[in-house]
């Protein structure tokens, strides 16, 4: 693309084998296009210069206005509910990336999530015959790779058409039966339902993973919501956190690590209300806290065993029964 005789821009467009066309969208104004085809023969060639407005920029507008319109009008109702504001703005966010996602691809190791989700949908059964267009999103190749993506909605949309077309989960040609690990079930648990609930509605397989991704998503949300709800300080900070543009990111795909970070969160809120109740002299209070910070923890570090010593901090806390108050601070 030229703007000028020196201002050039290389817009390099790699997609998955079963996309029939490229789109490409320059948002600029320029003097010259070449288009070069490296290892395939280009057929035709069409240059459309007008307005496009996206859906999915416009529910992410429309959200934004929702969630800022909600926000200024319980502002003061607000100011003390922290969890609430994340539930907003997190569910605001979340929504538009996993309708602005193209369903393939996207996050880390998302094929080998996908493997586990699937494994655990065909409860009560073993196995899922899938067709060839599902069984390539379970490994990365040619037709599923995080380097072949849709850079445009455009080829979103096409891809979807496409994978609706020839996703078959009913009678496919793959009888897929993986071998998940159990101690990741509880992570995988709500996109497996939500996974479950739209193959026994009929769903076309994009609005399967669709409706997988937003059960993620709630699921993070609510531990969010659950660890700045009991948290006695730093609630504002835990929002922060929670918002992290990664962590909603992680959320809007198909992955363990929204459980993990949500039950880790969750169980440090639990811990800093243990010791302000240990200040109180709240026995029983200090006894809940103490039991939902164990279950947390251990949640948690279930999926990924890397963060098992996290569960010890369920019982460091117990080794100074005696320590004075200013140390229970």
């Amino acid at each position: 693309v030229l703007n000028g005789e020196k201002d050039e821009t290389l817009i390099e467009d790699r997609n998955p084998y079963n996309l029939t066309a490229e789109v490409i969208n320059i948002r600029d104004v320029v003097e010259h296009i070449s288009i070069r085809a490296d290892g395939c023969r280009l057929t035709g060639a069409c240059i459309q210069n007008d307005l496009s407005f996206p859906p999915a920029l416009f529910l992410f507008v429309s959200l934004s206005a929702l969630a800022l319109s909600l926000i200024w009008a319980f502002g003061p109702a607000l100011r003390h509910r922290p969890e609430l504001v994340l539930v907003i703005t997190a569910l605001c966010l979340g929504i538009s990336m996993c309708v602005a996602l193209p369903r393939d691809k996207v996050g880390y190791d998302e094929e080998e999530h996908l493997k586990a989700v699937i494994d655990m949908a065909a409860f009560p059964g073993r196995g899922v015959p899938l067709s060839d267009a599902i069984y390539d999103q379970l490994s990365v190749n040619m037709y599923s790779s995080s380097d072949l993506l849709p850079d445009s909605m455009e080829e979103t949309e096409e891809l979807d058409d496409y994978l609706a077309a020839n996703g078959d989960y009913e009678d496919g040609e793959h009888v897929f039966d993986h071998d998940m690990l159990k101690n990741r079930a509880p992570a995988y648990g709500a996109m497996a339902l939500a996974m479950k609930l739209g193959m026994l509605m009929g769903l076309s397989w994009p609005l399967v993973l669709l409706m997988t991704r937003l059960a993620n998503l709630i699921m993070y949300t609510l531990l969010m919501y659950l660890a700045i709800r009991r948290a006695p300080v730093g609630r504002w900070l835990l929002l922060l956190i929670g918002l992290f543009p990664q962590n909603i990111f992680m959320a809007a795909t198909l992955s363990y690590d929204p459980f993990i970070t949500g039950c880790l969160l969750l169980g440090a809120a639990a811990m800093l209300s243990f010791f302000d109740a240990v200040r109180r002299e709240d026995r029983g209070a200090a006894l809940r806290d103490f039991a939902l910070m164990s279950g947390a923890y251990v949640l948690g570090c279930l999926p990924k065993a890397v963060y098992a010593p996290m569960v010890l901090m369920s019982f460091a806390v117990l080794l100074k029964p005696g320590m004075e108050r200013k140390d229970r601070r």
